[in-house]
């Protein structure tokens, strides 16, 4: 199975794990952004040396040398004897590092020693900028302190030797002693310097064992001076930052790329596997643990061949349940490990290196790695129920042996089988040039491999709670455009709007703070039966107070480019979901306010249903808001008050409300449809979709200029050409698709398709406002809203329908296209211009009425202005 990078979820994630993996430059650094990301999510972090106070539901988390962490989660139903579910990695990675006494020179330049840490690929290190991280201990007021560094800059550089003096050209040889010495500066350089002169003091300290301006770097990286440096612990890396590269942004280029994915997406799983509420009904312990020393053989104290590990898990056993039971080894059996560790994808220069049919590759799924030698921990059980697993978390498998000719590296996954008895199963994520300074990996991979650990710690699919979430806010839409539509029909635009304005702010604010899984699921589900309203009623509402040329007007300053402008600005300054709903529940209060406060009711509303005197007191405020001097103008009441079950078995009306279904549901179906070549313009998600915004937007604006200086540029003119453009984008697709053409006029077209797909919406609401009478306006939109919302459920089927047939979705979306452009030429009546008080169903014209009188609509004193409204 080939999964394609078609989803921004994937270039999200890659983003996240880029920006941790460019400041987890050392193993110190990697822990030290993992505990900051557990602490802001609600963990409470444990010492060592201190009592642990456990409470089922509880987070935890506990270090060991500041280079090893574990991660825990107490399920809420935890009883003695509960089992552990646990994903690990490792956070250390091939490196060079600082020797203890490093000053080296030669041929007048200063050096620095280092030592190989690991099994790297050294000659990779040469002529790249290097610079140096780690931690350093330095003494003052009597205490030592510790601390970390990160020169950032390159300040290190290893150069080759030239080709032209190498002996040996085919087969060059290199020593690590003698040949692997980084170049701090010439010799020239560090004498005319001006460097603060070292002065020994008492007390252990380094200043014999670097060259100063080494030591004077460090300390003023560290805030110290370098007399009070007692020790340091430093690693050289390569400067160039973490990066998503490829044609198609679909490779990942950094180093440490082995292993800190196994480090970032433990500790991500057990964090997002706690989203869904499904901690409370748990009664396991979640754990995700990362240990250094890994590339070495784990043989120390923050190794993971040591007893960190059990002492940590028992002590969980003993603080939550009897410590004089057997509740630990009855939990041992009941556990299951997945080692997350970086697996070999197949080279496709060097493919004979792999056995013929074990060779993953990228974007095919989590790699299983095997070993009946036991380098890997995986059994026929483990790999059964990791097989469960990823297909209840859709996430496909593929499986790696080394040749029975090759060395076979190794894993954490063998020792903590060993030393614990756990069920354990190594796998990873693929990647190319292992142990490089540069590794090379896909961005997908990676997401699916968070998908199945997320699932394995849970008990279910993490991306399916998040689903939930959206769907039953979608189903609340569903239900409430029809639900409120009706109301504001039969009740009033101005309080239905109001009250479902309210209750969308109050259920926004109070999804920011619910306190678990299900009153969170309930506010989403409330959000969207009130977001549905909105929709229909409120914008109802205004439609009756604007004048007919200034229908399109609001159409085009407030629109979704707008609205998906400042969404995109609040998530990128608020990145926690919790505060960015109350920022947006903040940010929409005033408009709340305003219809409350300030709009008084329709008129139009007021007028059908023969309430003259309050329609008079409309009048007068919107005469006032408009800066205008009130006309008394008599109005005659309503002779024949049709009802909407009065209507409904009006022929022609019913005809009216047919056509508005077709066009709500197409534009829904061909919007989804066209996203397939255009969900992703960039390698960034808020790039992506201010550029949207941008464009949707210009659209608007565009409508709008073509409505106010074409008197005869009428709605059928809007829907039909927008229309007829967007189905020759889809033309231009499939021929694209039929001659496998993949460059960037695949994004070109989609991006023109998505802005007149746009147009198309603007006709689909003003035909539904301007098409439907009094009674039953609302209720129609609603209903053509519940049409749209049909259109996005059916429209998942083409996704699964282009992975089978590559283009078929496209001609599928061409077809209803064309039909719906069939049915708005022979049968969508014009109503651009006409009097919202009086819609004629018996009017069947096709041409724009182009005079508009002004004592019918009462431009003084019956329509907001929006020449003098802000």
């Amino acid at each position: 199975m080939s999964i394609l990078p078609t989803s921004p979820e994937f270039t999200t994630a890659a983003q996240k794990f880029i920006t941790f993996l460019n400041k987890a430059v050392t193993p110190f650094h990697a822990v030290k952004e993992l505990s900051s990301r557990l602490t802001g999510v609600g963990f409470t972090e444990l010492r060592e040396s201190e009592a642990w106070n456990l409470k089922p539901n509880g987070r935890y988390y506990v270090t060991k040398n500041d280079s090893t962490i574990m991660a825990f989660a107490v399920g809420g139903k935890f009883k003695v004897g509960s089992g552990f579910s646990m994903v690990v990695g490792h956070t250390d990675s091939p490196s060079l590092r600082i020797k203890p006494i490093s000053t080296e020179s030669a041929s007048k330049f200063l050096q620095v020693g280092v030592s190989t840490y690991g099994g790297g690929i050294w000659r990779t290190w040469f002529d790249r900028d290097l610079a140096v991280a780690g931690q350093v201990i330095y003494k003052r007021d009597g205490h030592l302190h510790r601390t970390l560094v990160d020169s950032r800059d390159p300040i290190l550089f290893i150069p080759n030797l030239a080709i032209h003096l190498e002996p040996n050209r085919e087969k060059p040889t290199m020593n690590n002693e003698l040949e692997l010495r980084p170049i701090l500066c010439t010799e020239a350089m560090a004498k005319i310097q001006e460097i603060p002169a070292i002065d020994p003091v008492g007390g252990p300290n380094v200043i014999e064992n670097h060259h100063p301006a080494f030591l004077y770097l460090i300390g003023k990286l560290a805030n110290c001076s370098p007399e009070e440096i007692v020790d340091l612990d430093l690693y050289l890396y390569d400067s160039q930052p973490a990066a998503i590269t490829g044609l198609y942004k679909e490779f990942i280029s950094s180093q440490r790329l082995d292993n800190l994915v196994g480090a970032y997406t433990s500790v991500e799983s057990l964090i997002n596997s706690l989203d869904n509420g499904s901690l409370e009904k748990d009664s396991n312990v979640r754990v995700a643990a990362a240990y250094d020393n890994e590339e070495v053989g784990s043989a120390s104290a923050q190794g993971a061949d040591s007893n960190f590990n059990e002492w940590c898990l028992r002590r969980i056993f003993n603080d939550l349940g009897d410590p004089n039971s057997s509740a630990f080894e009855r939990g041992i059996g009941r556990s299951y490990l997945i080692s997350a560790d970086q697996a070999h994808a197949c080279h496709p220069n060097f493919a004979a290196r792999h056995e013929d049919c074990h060779r993953p590759s990228f974007h095919s799924g989590v790699v299983v790695k095997i070993n009946v030698n036991q380098r890997y921990a995986t059994t026929s059980t483990t790999h059964s129920i990791l097989k469960e697993i990823a297909f209840s978390a859709n996430v496909p498998l593929q499986q790696f042996v080394v040749r029975n000719d090759s060395a076979c590296g190794s894993t954490v996954g063998p020792m903590l089988a060993t030393k614990l008895g756990l069920r354990t199963v190594d796998v990873g994520c693929p990647q190319l040039a292992m142990h490089s300074i540069r590794e090379f990996a896909d961005t997908i991979t990676m997401f699916l491999d968070g998908d199945a650990t997320v699932t394995r710690l849970s008990g279910r699919v993490v991306k399916s709670s998040k689903t939930v979430e959206s769907q039953l806010q979608f189903f609340g839409v569903l239900i409430g455009t029809f639900t409120w539509g009706h109301l504001s029909d039969s009740f009033g635009r101005k309080p239905i709007g109001g009250c479902c304005f309210g209750l969308a702010l109050l259920m926004t604010g109070f999804a920011a703070i619910s306190p678990s899984w299900r009153w969170l699921l309930a506010s989403r589900f409330i959000l969207g039966f009130s977001l549905g309203g909105i929709l229909v009623a409120c914008f109802t509402f205004v439609m009756e107070l604007l004048l007919p040329q200034q229908r399109m007007f609001l159409r085009a300053i407030f629109n979704w480019g707008i609205g998906r402008l400042m969404l995109t600005g609040i998530c990128f300054f608020f990145n926690d979901w919790r505060t960015a709903s109350l920022v947006c529940m903040i940010v929409a209060s005033p408009a709340f306010f305003f219809i409350i406060f300030i709009l008084p009711e329709s008129p139009t509303w007021l007028h059908y249903n023969d309430k003259l005197e309050k329609m008079r007191i409309s009048e007068k405020k919107i005469s006032k808001l408009a800066g205008k001097k009130y006309k008394n103008i008599k109005h005659e009441p309503v002779i024949e008050q049709k009802k909407f079950k009065d209507i409904v078995k009006d022929k022609r009306m019913l005809k009216r409300v047919f056509i508005l279904w077709i066009m709500w549901f197409v534009a829904s179906i061909t919007g989804y449809a066209i996203d397939l070549g255009s969900g992703n313009i960039s390698g960034n998600l808020f790039i992506n979709q201010i550029v949207f915004a941008i464009l949707i937007t210009l659209s608007k604006y565009f409508v709008l200029a073509l409505d106010s200086n074409l008197p005869k540029f009428s709605r059928r003119n809007l829907h039909q050409g927008s229309q007829f453009v967007a189905l020759c984008c889809f033309v231009i697709l499939i021929f694209q698709v039929i001659f496998e053409y993949k460059g960037l006029w695949v994004l070109v077209v989609s991006v023109i398709g998505v802005v007149f797909i746009e147009c198309s919406w603007d006709a689909c609401y003003l035909c539904g406002i301007e098409m439907m009478p009094t009674a039953m306006r609302a209720s129609t939109l609603g209903s053509c809203s519940l049409m749209a919302r049909v259109g996005a459920l059916i429209a998942p089927m083409l996704v699964q329908m282009n992975l089978q047939v590559p283009g078929s979705a496209y001609g599928v979306v061409l077809i209803l296209g064309t039909l719906n452009l069939i049915v708005s030429y022979n049968w969508l009546v014009e109503t651009k211009n006409i009097n919202l008080d009086h819609v004629d169903i018996t009017d069947e014209s096709t041409e724009v009425k182009l005079e508009v009188d002004d004592d019918e609509y009462q431009d003084d004193s019956r329509v907001l202005n929006t020449e003098n409204v802000s």
